[in-house]
């Protein structure tokens, strides 16, 4: 599913395209003055493209934990060519795994994350107790067509005898722990198929 020709796809797409609308967003929200020196945590970023553009809005360093191998070999290459290679801290593996030893940043990024891990909770709360004011969450829409998509998904992935699962965690739920994490939601916006909201800590 993440392999390197997917990866090398979406690190063209970035070159040519910059951030997709559903991120870029709400890197476009955040408070320029609040940018300077800061430091970002992007969960699952593929390729990078969130934190990338944070370094070139002003941030000073950021980490991407990021579990396919593809995507962080591509992460490492884009971040050489665009020279932000050196303030980027790459981490493999499962970020509720890794969690404990990753340290708080001003901004996180799940962008299309949620989705793809089963424990909704562990990663909702790992990843907001790493958060000192912005936390940035693209997620599914609860609408008919993902749950079509869903089961679409699921009968592909029986057939190419992939282990890959797809989940439609509550919006509501997760707006809830964060909340309860001390984040209130500064802006939203909705596509056809994604959500994608600001939290802000008070």
């Amino acid at each position: 599913m993440f392999g390197g020709r997917t990866a090398r796809r979406e690190a063209r797409q970035y070159r040519e395209n910059g951030l997709s609308k559903r991120i870029g967003v709400l890197v476009a929200k955040l408070p320029t003055d609040g940018m300077e020196g800061a430091r970002v945590l992007d969960i699952g970023g593929g390729v990078g493209g969130a934190h990338l553009e944070l370094l070139h809005r002003g941030a000073a360093a950021a980490v991407l934990v990021e579990v396919a191998p593809a995507y962080e070999s591509a992460a490492r290459d884009l971040a050489s060519e665009l020279g932000h290679v050196d303030a980027v801290e790459y981490r493999l593996g499962d970020f509720v795994a890794l969690s404990d030893g990753i340290d708080p940043s001003d901004i996180v990024v799940l962008d299309r994350v949620v989705c793809c891990y089963p424990d909704m909770p562990a990663l909702v709360e790992a990843s907001a107790a790493r958060a000192r004011r912005f936390y940035l969450l693209v997620a599914p829409r609860e609408n008919w067509l993902w749950q079509v998509f869903k089961q679409m998904f699921k009968v592909r992935m029986w057939l190419t005898r992939r282990e890959f699962r797809f989940f439609l965690h509550s919006l509501s739920e997760i707006d809830r722990r964060l909340e309860g994490a001390g984040f209130q939601k500064t802006f939203e916006t909705e596509s056809r198929l994604w959500r994608s909201t600001l939290f802000a800590h008070e």
